[in-house]
């Protein structure tokens, strides 16, 4: 039987390939003026759908498409660097949209693009693990390995507690925006995304495979995909991500500001260079 092209391995090293060329090209836009598409630049006519929906909606695929993946493994390594992509995703897709407090409509436009997004990262990082992934004799006791197991739990960690951070940031009927405190929010603003670069190369160092790269390459991507959600938690943090003024935080606990770091910032700083870490 012939193989169709989508199952065939040269397609997932081009999907691989053009999802690391799509994650510079965005970090690229983002780090020199492309404006996101909600808060004040949103269309005013533009159709939305209601936060949690839009949320399930378009997280599903990098769940769904992993889960059928690893019934599909032939072995136990196969399955455990699967099963990483359905744990993050299981969070990401039911339990962290229900959690959402009273989150404003998203634009539809936000949620086709995550959906095709997740659709093609879930099918990349799933069925190439499933189908083509090898290992060595001892992958899983290399000290590089266990390095990417501490970081990619560690940095679950920090990205869940972060974002009960965040939801709790206002008590019911407060409106002000509000600075987060305690955590990883004490030395970054932007922890829970901190949190989420540490994980994704945590998931680079144990999987070392063609996909795993574009999994941290393409957080820019993700990021512009996931603001609309996050800026009504905290409109301050989507704004100003490890943004420090004078090289100290902002102390002030209302910040109305929508000023643009002038210069970059130290987020950007750890994400080109974990990139660029992970394309050699």
């Amino acid at each position: 039987i012939q193989m169709v092209f989508w199952m065939d391995e040269d397609f997932f090293l081009l999907l691989s390939w053009i999802m690391i060329v799509s994650g510079v090209i965005t970090m690229i836009a983002l780090l020199y003026g492309m404006k996101a598409s909600y808060g004040r630049y949103a269309s005013s006519d533009a159709r939305s759908v209601a936060a949690r929906w839009g949320w399930l909606i378009q997280e599903a695929p990098s769940f769904l498409l992993p889960v059928s993946a690893f019934w599909e493994a032939p072995n136990l390594g196969c399955k455990i660097i699967i099963l990483l992509m359905v744990i993050h995703y299981a969070n990401r897709t039911f339990i962290f949209p229900l959690q959402l407090k009273n989150p404003k409509p998203t634009p539809l436009s936000i949620v086709a693009s995550a959906f095709v997004f997740c659709t093609w990262n879930g099918y990349l990082q799933g069925f190439y693990h499933a189908w083509y992934y090898s290992f060595e004799s001892g992958h899983f006791k290399n000290p590089i390995t266990i390095i990417g197991f501490v970081l990619f739990f560690g940095g679950m960690a920090i990205n869940l507690q972060s974002d009960d951070i965040l939801r709790n940031l206002r008590k019911d009927g407060e409106t002000e925006y509000k600075i987060p405190r305690g955590g990883m929010f004490e030395y970054v603003s932007g922890a829970n995304f901190f949190g989420e670069i540490m994980e994704w190369f945590g998931y680079f160092l144990v999987a070392r495979s063609s996909p795993s790269p574009p999994s941290i390459i393409t957080l820019p991507l993700d990021l512009y995909l996931q603001l609309p959600f996050l800026s009504s938690l905290s409109p301050t943090l989507a704004r100003g991500l490890f943004s420090t003024t004078n090289g100290t935080r902002r102390s002030s606990t209302t910040i109305l500001t929508t000023e643009r770091p002038s210069s970059l910032s130290y987020s950007k700083y750890f994400h080109i260079f974990f990139a660029v870490l992970c394309i050699l």
